[in-house]
C-alpha cells in the first residue's frame, strides 16, 4: 500500500526481504518494494553498503543477496489471497519444504490488508507477523467514464471514492468513444501507477443513450429480467375467490397514493366507535394486498423475491421486487375490482392508545383510487372532483382525518422523531428529458397514511410477539455516545447548546430542530440530528425503534415492495386457525441471517436511489454553469466545504484550495475552517455566494467557488480558538461517507 510518508526500512526488513525474495535483488526492486524514491534510495543503498561491509549480505553490481541464514524467528513474503473472518489467508510468495500443505492466516485487526497485497512477516511454527506490507497490487471490476486521448485514453471511475485516473492503452480501450460509460478492468500497482482494460461499454450519459438510473443499475449489479420460472409462476397465478375467507367488499375501503403511482398495496378505512366504554375512540382497518396467497415459500418467485429484498425506486422507472403481473395487477388494490388481502381490525381510544386489533385473510374492493393532493384539496375545499361520489367526503375521508388527528395526538406525545428535510423528485418533459429536479410537495394527507400504516405495523408486532412468533423486527437503536457528543459540541456556546449529561430522546430532537426553524442553522440542524441517527435495520432481536418511540414495531404494510412484510404476513397466517401451514418453518437464527440480507439490500437500494437523483441533479445543473446562487454550509471537512443551495435543492462542494490566497486549518470540534492569517472562519450553517464551477453527471457531483467575501467571516459565535485537535487542510483520496436512513 503507497504512502507519501512511508519510512525507511531498518536492516533487519532488508535482511528479511533479501532471504524471503529466493533470488538476488537489484536496488531499483528493492526501492519499489519499499515504495522509496529521491533521497530516501541513497539512504537504503549506504544502509545496504553497511551490511555488506558487516558481511551479512553479498553484492555484484547493484544486485543483492543474502549471505548466511537468519537467526531467530524465519522471514518470508506472503501474498494475500482472500478474507478471514478474522483476518486474511495468505500463500507464500515461493515454495517452502517445509509447508507444503499448511494454510497461513494473518490477524488483521485494522483491516489494512486485502488481496494482492505482498508482505513481509516473520514466522515462528504457523504465527506470522506482519513485519510490512511491500506491495500492493489489485485487479477489479469498476465502472465509469472513458475519455479518449490519441489511440488510448483516460478510465476515471464513477464512484466517488476512488479518485483516481487510470491509463487505458490503445488496446485495452474495445470500442469506447470519449464520453462513454463502460465497465473496465482496473489495475492498482505498487508505486503510482494505475492501469485499466475496458471490458463493456454501456454508451453516453449526455448523449442520451443512457440513463443515472443505468448507470446505478449497473454500479450496484441490481437485476433487470426475472428467472422464467419465477415470470412463468406470476403470469399463471389468478384472482383468489372469497372460499373461506371474509367478505370486506361492504367496507368503503379507499387507496391514497401519489399521482405516478403503479401499485396500490395498501387501503384504509374508519369510523367512530360506538361502545359507551370507548367514548371519542374510532375503529380503523388496514387492508393490505396478501402477498403471501401468491408467493409460497421455497418457490422460485420466493427465492427471487428474497435475492432482491425489495424493490428499487428510480425517477424514471422501478425495479420491482415481483413481476408486474402481481405488483402492478393481482396484488395492486385497484379500484371496484376484487383483491385478496390481509386486513387487520383496530381499535383505539380519544388517547390514540392502541386498545384491540385482529387479523384477518379477507376479500376485498376499493371504492376509489385518491391520490394525496386529491385527499388534500377534498378537507380544504370539502369536495373531490364531480366525477367522485359525492358521500366520498362525508363518510369516508372526514371519518379518516378525524382518527388521523387522535393518532398524530398519540405520536406527538411519545415524541416520534420529526427531521425536516424536504425529498427532491425528477419531472421529465414529453421527450423524457429531465425538466427540473423540485421539492416533493407534502401534504396531511400524507402524514395521515403513514400514521394509519405505523398503527397496523404495531399491531403485527404485538400480535407476533404475544403469539411467540419469529418476527422480523424493525428496530432502531438509539444513538452513540459519540455522536451524541459531537452534536454537542457543535451547538456549544450557540443559543441552541444544550444541557451537558442530557439523556437524548426523540422529544429532545424535536425542541432542538423546533428552536432553530427560521435561524441560518435550521438546515444545519436538521442535517446533523439526521447524522447523529443509527440506522435501522431488520432483527429478530427486538430492542424497539428509537426514532419511531415504540416498543415492538415491524413491517407489514408494503409485502409488494419489502420482502420482510411478506414474512410477517406469513407469521401472521400462523395466528389464524383456518390458515396454518406446513411449510412455516423459521426460527429466530434462520430471522438473523435474512435479517441481514434484507438490510443490506435495502442499504444497496437506498444508495443507488440516492445516487441517481444525484447524477439527475448534476445533469440539470450543467446549463447553468457559471450562474452565481446563494447557498449555505452544509458540511465542513478537512479538504471540502459542503454546500447546499438556498432555493435549487442540490448539494456540491468547495474545495479549501478556492477560498483565496489564505490557509485554512480544519476545526472538527466546532465544523469549521479557520483562515491562519484572516481568521475568517467558514461554519456549518452559514450563508454563502458561490458561483458553480462545474457538474459531473458521471459522479452526480458539483463543484462551487466563493463569488465574493461576504460569506467569510470572522469568529463569532465560533470565537474560541481551533481545537488542538484540528487538522490541516489535506485533501484525501476519498470523500466522506453521507448517510441515509429510513424507518
Amino acid at each position: 500500500m503507497t504512502s507519501l510518508n512511508t519510512p525507511l526500512p531498518t536492516p533487519e526488513e532488508l535482511l528479511a526481504l533479501l532471504e524471503s525474495a529466493g533470488s538476488p535483488l537489484s536496488m531499483r526492486e528493492i526501492a519499489h518494494l519499499f515504495h522509496l524514491k529521491g533521497q530516501a534510495r541513497a539512504q537504503v543503498r549506504g544502509i545496504l553498503k553497511s551490511l555488506e561491509k558487516e558481511g551479512k549480505l553479498q553484492r555484484r553490481g547493484k544486485i543483492f543477496a543474502k549471505r548466511e541464514a537468519t537467526q531467530g524467528p524465519k522471514t518470508m513474503m506472503v501474498r494475500v489471497v482472500r478474507p478471514h473472518d478474522k483476518g486474511v489467508w495468505v500463500v507464500p510468495s515461493q515454495p517452502q519444504d517445509d509447508m507444503a500443505d499448511e494454510q497461513l492466516w494473518i490477524a488483521d485487526p485494522k483491516g489494512r490488508l486485502e488481496a494482492g497485497d505482498d508482505v513481509l512477516v516473520s514466522r515462528q511454527t504457523s504465527t506470522l507477523k506482519v513485519l510490512r506490507i511491500l506491495k500492493h497490487e489489485t485487479q477489479t471490476l469498476s465502472l465509469g467514464l472513458f475519455e479518449s486521448i490519441g489511440e488510448g485514453g483516460l478510465f476515471i471511475p464513477a464512484s466517488r471514492k476512488d479518485r483516481q485516473e487510470y491509463v487505458v492503452a490503445p488496446d485495452g480501450r474495445m470500442n469506447a468513444q470519449n464520453g462513454d460509460f463502460v465497465e473496465a478492468q482496473v489495475r492498482k500497482e505498487g508505486g503510482r501507477r494505475f492501469t485499466a482494460r475496458i471490458t463493456k461499454v454501456f454508451g453516453a450519459l449526455e448523449r442520451g443513450s443512457l440513463s443515472p438510473a443505468d448507470i446505478a443499475i449497473a454500479q450496484y449489479d441490481l437485476p433487470q429480467t426475472f428467472p422464467d420460472k419465477a415470470l412463468a409462476q406470476a403470469n399463471a397465478a389468478k384472482p383468489m375467490d372469497l372460499g373461506v375467507r371474509e367478505d370486506l367488499r361492504h367496507l368503503p375501503l379507499v387507496t391514497i397514493d401519489d399521482e405516478d403511482a403503479r401499485d396500490f398495496d395498501d387501503a384504509i378505512f374508519a369510523e367512530k366507535d360506538t361502545d359507551p366504554g370507548n367514548p371519542d375512540g374510532w375503529k380503523l382497518v388496514v387492508a393490505i394486498a396478501d402477498v403471501a396467497a401468491y408467493v409460497e415459500a421455497g418457490s422460485p418467485l420466493d427465492d427471487e423475491a428474497y435475492k432482491r429484498g425489495n424493490s428499487v425506486y428510480f425517477p424514471d422507472r422501478v425495479i420491482p421486487m415481483l413481476p408486474e403481473a402481481l405488483s402492478n395487477e393481482l396484488c395492486s388494490l385497484k379500484p371496484m375490482v376484487d383483491r385478496a388481502c390481509m386486513a387487520v381490525f383496530m381499535t383505539i381510544d380519544r388517547q390514540g392508545k392502541l386498545k384491540s386489533s385482529r387479523f384477518t385473510r379477507g376479500l376485498m374492493r376499493s371504492v376509489a383510487r385518491l391520490t394525496y393532493k386529491q385527499v388534500q384539496e377534498a378537507v380544504s375545499h370539502g369536495a373531490l372532483q364531480p366525477c367522485w361520489d359525492k358521500d366520498l367526503v362525508p363518510k369516508v375521508i372526514t371519518p379518516l382525518f378525524g382518527a388521523y388527528e387522535v393518532l398524530l395526538g398519540a405520536r406527538e406525545k411519545r415524541g416520534a422523531l420529526e427531521i425536516n428535510l424536504p425529498e427532491q423528485k425528477v419531472l421529465f418533459n414529453d421527450k423524457g428529458e429531465v425538466k427540473s429536479v423540485e421539492p416533493r410537495l407534502r401534504f396531511e394527507s400524507h402524514r395521515l397514511i403513514e400514521e394509519f400504516m405505523v398503527l397496523a405495523n404495531v399491531a403485527a408486532a404485538i400480535t407476533l410477539d404475544e403469539a411467540h412468533l419469529p418476527c422480523m423486527f424493525r428496530i432502531h437503536d438509539e444513538p452513540s455516545m459519540e455522536k451524541v457528543e459531537a452534536l454537542m459540541d457543535f451547538l456549544k456556546n450557540s443559543p441552541l447548546e444544550l444541557a451537558k449529561g442530557q439523556r437524548m430522546s426523540p422529544k429532545v430532537f424535536n425542541q432542538l430542530i423546533g428552536r432553530a426553524v427560521g435561524s441560518p442553522m435550521e438546515r444545519a440542524v436538521n442535517e446533523l440530528v439526521l447524522r447523529t441517527q443509527a440506522q435501522a435495520e431488520y432483527n429478530p432481536q427486538n430492542i424497539g425503534h428509537f426514532g419511531l418511540g415504540l416498543a415492538r414495531y415491524c413491517h407489514f404494510t408494503s409485502p409488494i415492495r419489502r420482502y420482510a412484510d411478506l414474512l410477517v404476513h406469513r407469521a401472521l397466517l400462523q395466528t389464524m386457525k383456518a390458515y396454518k401451514t406446513p411449510h412455516f418453518s423459521y426460527t429466530n437464527k434462520d430471522f438473523e441471517e435474512i435479517g441481514q440480507h434484507l438490510s443490506q439490500t435495502e442499504r444497496r437500494a437506498a444508495m443507488a436511489e440516492r445516487e441517481t437523483l444525484e447524477r439527475y441533479q448534476a445533469l440539470r445543473m450543467m446549463e447553468r454553469v457559471g450562474e452565481v446562487f446563494t447557498g449555505f454550509v452544509s458540511g465542513v471537512t478537512d479538504f471540502a466545504l459542503f454546500i447546499s443551495l438556498e432555493h435549487e435543492g442540490v448539494s456540491g462542494i468547495l474545495p479549501l484550495r478556492d477560498l483565496g490566497s489564505d490557509y485554512y486549518t480544519f476545526d472538527p470540534k466546532h465544523h469549521r475552517v479557520v483562515g491562519k492569517r484572516t481568521k475568517r472562519v467558514f461554519a456549518l450553517g452559514d450563508k454563502v455566494k458561490v458561483r458553480l464551477e462545474g457538474a459531473m453527471p458521471l459522479k452526480g457531483a458539483l463543484s462551487f467557488v466563493l463569488a465574493d467575501d461576504k460569506g467569510a467571516r470572522t469568529p463569532t459565535r465560533s470565537s474560541k480558538p481551533v481545537s488542538k485537535g484540528h487538522k490541516e487542510r489535506a485533501r484525501p483520496p476519498k470523500a466522506p461517507k453521507k448517510s441515509h436512513r429510513k424507518h
